[in-house]
């Protein structure tokens, strides 16, 4: 599928994500798939502003350290080394989470929910969005079918993801986000009673209302992220 640059966040929005630990912590894991799809298209300008949110962010979690090192790790010979955004020093490389354990794992549960949400969002809006109704049988084949099954395949990987939700989540923190979730759920358990095994049929899963339903939910909690009212 072609780059689609209206489906990641837009860059410059790190600051307005400070206001609290959950906020900042979804949007830097939103922050972190963005990155990837923009490198994966080498968008290199892109990604480097997206860097910029995304290191803002995680110096505000103090979790600045471990992200450069994620980034050298992951796009190190994609993303100039030389360039200001990429000089990380031996300190940075070898540096060492600080934060207490119970920390880590809030942070990091977080961190996962808004990848988990990004990346859900990306699959979604690449189906609905696919230019032309008449499509050639190769591009449903090669493209579209293996995005639909994707999607699908992140029922189990959702279920996992609200367990660690549950374990970190308090009767003082908002759930708006936490009770879309468990919402969405429910939408891929009535997915599940139309589903074919055979990747070949998961196109007609594209105009099906359950499928549809999985899509603006998606779009709905991603948006609660992002936006002001998460």
């Amino acid at each position: 599928a072609d780059f689609d640059p209206t489906i990641p966040n837009t860059p410059g929005m790190a600051e307005s994500y400070k206001g609290t630990q959950e906020k900042a912590a979804l949007n830097l894991g939103i922050y972190l798939v963005d990155i990837s799809y923009a490198v994966a298209y080498d968008e290199i300008d892109l990604a480097a502003s997206y860097y910029v949110d995304g290191n803002d962010l995680a110096e505000y979690l103090g979790e600045g350290r471990i992200f450069n090192q994620a980034i050298l790790r992951d796009y190190g010979d994609r993303i100039e080394n030389d360039s200001a955004l990429m000089q990380l020093n031996e300190a940075v490389v070898n540096a060492r989470m600080s934060f207490k354990e119970d920390k880590r794992i809030r942070v990091g549960t977080l961190i996962l929910s808004g990848m988990f949400i990004e990346r859900l969002y990306l699959a979604t809006q690449i189906l609905t969005n696919y230019p032309g109704e008449d499509l050639p049988e190769d591009v449903k084949k090669n493209i579209l079918s293996p995005v639909m099954t994707s999607v699908y395949k992140q029922k189990e990987p959702l279920s996992n993801l609200v367990e660690y939700i549950d374990e970190i989540i308090t009767d003082d923190d908002p759930r708006i986000v936490y009770n879309e979730l468990i919402a969405l759920q429910g939408d891929y358990e009535k997915l599940s009673a139309s589903w074919d095994t055979n990747d070949a049929n998961a196109l007609a899963l594209l105009t099906d209302e359950d499928f549809l339903a999985i899509a603006q939910r998606v779009e709905k909690i991603r948006g609660m992220v992002i936006g002001s009212g998460s």
